[in-house]
Order: structure tokens, then C-alpha cells, then sequence
């Protein structure tokens, strides 16, 4: 067995989602430890599809020792880190996407990342915006560029809740849940 998964230590959180499951992770680590590693994996970020193989080079030359697992939704790949990233791990993952955004390449597009609060916790992004003509009802999503603020307030009058963003010498309406 991985020496890794042997010591690991199941946070709360996947006790409890494995619970919920009908899963016993304790007996999961020894009978299928691959399952287990992707059951206890720390989501650590949202990706536009368009982005998430860099954010996995940035990933691996940041923790060359962990492993990441993608979850493919219809809209955005979900990546998860086994093991956890600690707080200190998560600042310097932080940092890196952060930088990544500015190279020229990806702030052409408006590329974006950041970490959001929202009733499910805290939620790191990397996407690159919706024009206002794909937005389809998304929620934490950045909708743009427009010229100026009052073109972004007036797109996002029409939609529930928002707020509008400078960003790279343009406008966004950001759109929200106001479940917190």
C-alpha cells in the first residue's frame, strides 16, 4: 500500500460525505486505495475547460508530490488534491494562479482567478468570462467586458444579483446567489 494513503487521516468533511455515501473510508483505504485517495481529495479549484491543463502545470511544479484528480462537469472541471494542501499550501497555490492570469497570453482574454465565498464555503475560480451572449443563468461567473461601468450596470439590471468589476481596463457584471 502507498505509504501516503496508509498515514492519511480522513478530514471530517469526507468522513461524513462517505458516510452519507454508505462508504467506510477506513475499510476503502485498504480494500481500493485509489478510490479512496479521489474520495478524500481537496477540491481546490474550478476551471474553465479552456484553462485547466495549465492550471495543472502550475499545480505540479508547485507539489510535484501530490497527486491531482479532474471531475468533468458539463460547464467546468472540478481538480482535486490528494493529499490536502495545508493553509500555508493553498496561499502559495493562490499566488501561483494569480500570476498565471497576467502573463499576456491569458490576460487578453480576461483570463481570471480568484476565491469566492459563497453558502457552500470557499470556492477558488480560474476561468475566462462569458460574453454577455453565452451567459445562460450561471451564478459566480464574470460576465463581459463592457466599454464602461453603466454598460456592465445596465446588462446586469437584468439579471438577480450583481456587482460590477474593473478588471484589466474594462468592466464586468459579477453575478451571485445572495445564499450565504
Amino acid at each position: 500500500m502507498d505509504p501516503l494513503v496508509q498515514i492519511h487521516k480522513p478530514s471530517n468533511l469526507a468522513l461524513n460525505k462517505a458516510k452519507a455515501d454508505g462508504i467506510d473510508l477506513l475499510s476503502l483505504k485498504q480494500t481500493n486505495p485509489n478510490e479512496y485517495k479521489m474520495r478524500v481529495a481537496q477540491d481546490i479549484l474550478l476551471s474553465s475547460r479552456e484553462l485547466a491543463d495549465f492550471a495543472s502545470q502550475v499545480f505540479f511544479a508547485a507539489f510535484p508530490h501530490h497527486e491531482l484528480f479532474k471531475l468533468d462537469y458539463k460547464e467546468h472541471l472540478s481538480l482535486l488534491s490528494f493529499p490536502e494542501l495545508s493553509p500555508k499550501d493553498l496561499k502559495r497555490w493562490d499566488d501561483a494562479l494569480s500570476r498565471l492570469v497576467l502573463q499576456t497570453k491569458f490576460a487578453k482574454d480576461y483570463a481570471y482567478y480568484r476565491v469566492v465565498q459563497d453558502k457552500q464555503g470557499e470556492m477558488r475560480q480560474l476561468a475566462l468570462p462569458l460574453s454577455p451572449q453565452a451567459y445562460q443563468g450561471q451564478l459566480n461567473v464574470l460576465v463581459g467586458p463592457f466599454v464602461n461601468e453603466l454598460e456592465a450596470h445596465t446588462w446586469g439590471e437584468q439579471q438577480f444579483m450583481f456587482d460590477t468589476v474593473a478588471y484589466l481596463g474594462v468592466w464586468f457584471c459579477d453575478l451571485f446567489s445572495v445564499e450565504m
